[in-house]
């Protein structure tokens, strides 16, 4: 995938009565991406394509927070993507290695709860988790 401005805003049908949207411009990952202000930072990130673990994220919910899979790195801040607001500037690290740990940590506090050893997320969810793995 080829992260760009345009992809991330970007409708298939414009009309010439369409109202320009504002939109931020933020990196993560080290691309540059525009959002609208104030969405969900967990929104773009799926809208985008960016694998990310959600556990207890639903659209039409909100904002849980109960999980913590979501942690990613924002601005050197590890902070949950779901109720992180999109600001101007904003520098997103979904891959860093805090990022990893903390989202490691969460799924190793689930899944006990749930009768899962450690090894199974990563053995049974390695595709939506991958870079997970220690």
């Amino acid at each position: 995938m080829n992260p760009t401005a345009a992809n991330s805003l970007s409708s298939s049908h414009h009309s010439p009565n369409d109202v320009a949207r504002p939109s931020v411009r933020l990196k993560i990952n080290g691309s540059v991406f525009e959002a609208i202000p104030e969405e969900l930072l967990l929104e773009l990130l799926n809208r985008t394509g960016t694998k990310i673990p959600q556990v207890c994220y639903h659209p039409q919910l909100g904002s849980i927070q109960t999980c913590d899979t979501c942690l990613v790195e924002a601005n050197g801040t590890l902070v949950r993507a779901c109720a992180t607001r999109i600001e101007s500037g904003m520098e997103v690290a979904t891959n860093s290695a805090g990022a990893a740990t903390a989202q490691r940590a969460a799924f190793d506090r689930i899944l006990p709860q749930l009768g899962f050893g450690r090894a199974l997320p990563f053995f049974e969810l390695h595709r939506c988790f991958a870079h997970l793995r220690p």
